[in-house]
């Protein structure tokens, strides 16, 4: 039986990860899976949240760049650091200040 559950959440991640590409590729973003890199520009709010989402279940992020581009407001900013919170993302946790002076 153990065999059964192993092969579903092998397929399960695999999946998982084929979304997180997906996503990432829908927005002209780029995966290295060998680094666990991630870059891309999200150019809007819906965009941003769909990347947020599939971010949370992605294993194998470590490092993230990211832009912004469109007027966000604070409540994006912190649905960001919420999402990296949950994810595999191996940054610290950034000062919303210091993320807002830099990207605005």
């Amino acid at each position: 039986m153990g065999g059964k559950r192993q092969k579903h959440a092998v397929s399960r991640r695999r999946g998982e990860y084929n979304v997180f590409e997906k996503v990432v590729k829908l927005h002209s973003g780029a995966y290295a899976l060998d680094l666990g890199k991630v870059t891309i520009i999200l150019k809007s709010r819906t965009r941003a949240g769909e990347f947020f989402n599939v971010l949370t279940r992605a294993r194998r992020v470590y490092e993230l760049d990211t832009t912004f581009d469109w007027n966000w407001t604070k409540a994006d900013v912190e649905a960001f650091e919420k999402a990296l919170k949950k994810s595999s993302v191996l940054i610290p946790p950034f000062e919303l200040e210091e993320f807002q002076r830099k990207n605005h």
